[in-house]
């Protein structure tokens, strides 16, 4: 590797360490569910010491395969503690390696700058900045995808006559299968459809048949088994229903589109391609770049392949009934090096003064994100001044930043400086996400986050039963550091209540009022022991209320 490649990606690992990194564990776990959820299986994983089956709330729990949860097991078991920083270490780390391998991907296919700028675009783009910083699956998911397409790039390249040759070709293929198994055991099969859709299109795309001679693809299909086969039986042997949760989490998605979470229509990623954002904005031009390369018959193979990764991912989670905006995370390399190629043609075009139109395609977004900056700039002090009077000083601050960005970007399109542009984009991309660390996600964490009720509860309690009263929420578990049951029931809690022992119920305020007025005979058998509220800094009419009861029986 030469100099200049270290240094791309010592730049990168720095951005990311920025990004990724700067407070990542000040931040609580928010809602019921999503990363406190994947925090609190890999704590039942090491306190019990069953790592072979995830457990939650003490509940056999294969929605997910255990590779993310092992990761995070392992973190609390290095670093001792049972914390948000901890369990999104492995996110932290997948997000900044996928940043690296997709500038080795694009600086394979293209150029190291192109690769440069791939990583850069990457690594400031909305939704995969906030899933590097989420205790969740799909960054891990992410990188293990773009890896095996990755190594298959190379083994492809290096496939070619030569016994040497060869074998690194195979050496390639082999870690690709390594990466497939791994995806596979993040999250089931969107680990292995992901890869092999756009490679098999691929194929066929180009006739290239020569790829399954020298892959020995049942070789590599062998491999794959052994690297995922043990867990699959383990669970098999150990989980009845094992197979049953793997259907419906599988195909499932298709053959029973409405009995799926979270369902949405065909076209609900076309608009979710904003978290792209601020990216997205150069999305046209990506488009009609395409088309004159189409047209020219200057696409080359390997650009073609990024393309055909991003027309398949997309369809593919389009096609499954089960939607949400982070599951698209996984097509977020591809778009990154369609972008990073985007701007490299924008910077030959103006060196060499050919193919006006291209660079011309950049005034619309570029302008348009200048007078973007300009006015965050201006309105950002006026608007926390209504609504977060205590940042006023660091809003002032950051709107000066942001309305100097605007200007120097708007000089730099104009004189046709490309890589002062690009870098305007990426630095004022970054300041936003510190200003938003810095000043809103306090605030909303303030508001959202539960974690010190759960924690005063967990004191207060001390070894008597508690349980949790229809709130369902994960963060329960985890910052009380106890497995917690779920009531649902009236009859449950009465059920409860007959014994002599302690009982201790956490609710929503609102559930409270309505025991009052419903149930009024087991309201007066409780106290209150702690009752807590959260008001929103920006919103204050909208509030969050809960509290501890003790049953203290007739």
């Amino acid at each position: 590797m030469n100099r200049e490649r270290i240094l791309h990606l010592c730049l990168l690992l720095i951005i990311c360490g920025i990004v990724f990194g700067f407070r990542a564990g000040s931040q609580n776990f928010w809602g019921r569910h999503g990363e406190a959820r994947r925090a609190e299986v890999s704590r039942e994983m090491v306190v019990s010491g069953n790592w072979a089956v995830p457990h939650l709330n003490g509940e056999p729990f294969i929605t997910k395969p255990p590779l993310y949860y092992w990761s995070a097991a392992m973190m609390f078991t290095l670093t001792g503690e049972f914390d948000e920083l901890s369990a999104r270490l492995p996110s932290i780390i997948s997000g900044t390696l996928g940043v690296l391998v997709t500038y080795l991907w694009a600086g394979t296919i293209f150029s190291p700058r192109i690769g440069l700028l791939a990583g850069f675009i990457l690594g400031t783009s909305f939704l995969y900045v906030g899933m590097a910083r989420s205790a969740e699956v799909d960054m891990m998911l992410t990188l293990f995808t773009t890896s095996t397409l990755y190594f298959f790039t190379l083994g492809h390249c290096y496939g070619k006559t030569g016994q040497q040759k060869s074998s690194r070709s195979l050496f390639f293929f082999l870690l690709s299968t390594v990466c497939l198994a791994l995806g596979t055991l993040t999250k089931y099969p969107i680990g292995v459809a992901v890869p092999l859709l756009a490679i098999v299109a691929f194929v066929i795309a180009t006739r290239d048949s020569r790829v399954w001679r020298i892959a020995k693809p049942w070789w590599l299909l062998l491999a794959f088994l052994l690297l995922i086969l043990p867990w699959f039986v383990m669970m098999y042997v150990q989980i009845p229903n094992f197979f049953d949760i793997l259907y419906q989490e599988t195909f499932g998605r298709y053959t029973n589109p409405g009995g799926t979470p979270h369902k949405e229509s065909i076209y609900f990623y076309v608009p979710t391609l904003g978290a792209f954002a601020p990216w997205i904005l150069f999305f046209p031009g990506i488009i009609l770049s395409l088309w004159s390369h189409y047209r020219q018959a200057k696409l080359s193979r390997y650009h073609l392949f990024i393309v055909i990764a991003f027309v398949m991912t997309f369809l593919l989670f389009s096609s499954v009934g089960s939607k949400r905006e982070y599951y698209l995370l996984p097509l977020y390399p591809f778009l990154a090096i369609l972008t990073a190629k985007y701007w490299d043609e924008y910077l030959a075009a103006r060196a060499h003064s050919t193919e006006r139109w291209l660079w011309k395609s950049m005034a619309f977004p570029l302008v348009g994100f200048s007078g973007l900056l300009g006015m965050i700039g201006i309105g950002l002090p006026i608007a926390s001044g209504f609504y977060l009077p205590q940042y006023l000083g660091i809003s002032v601050m950051f709107g000066v930043m942001f309305l100097a960005g605007g200007i120097l970007l708007f000089t730099a399109f104009s004189q046709g400086k490309v890589l002062r542009s690009f870098s305007i984009c990426a630095g004022t991309t970054i300041l936003s996400y510190i200003f938003a660390l810095l000043t809103i996600v306090p605030e909303m964490n303030h508001y959202r986050s539960r974690k010190s009720f759960f924690r005063e509860t967990a004191a207060l309690v001390g070894e008597h039963l508690v349980v949790d009263y229809k709130y369902e929420g994960y963060d329960v578990q985890f910052y009380m550091q106890r497995i917690v049951p779920v009531v649902k029931e009236v009859h449950e809690l009465e059920t409860l209540a007959l014994s002599k022992k302690p009982l201790f119920i956490i609710m929503t305020f609102d559930q409270y009022e309505r025991f009052r007025q419903e149930h009024p005979e087991l309201v007066v058998q409780w106290d209150i022991v702690q009752d807590q509220e959260w008001t929103s800094a920006i919103n204050p009419k909208r509030t969050r209320r809960f509290v501890l009861i003790r049953h203290v029986g007739s």
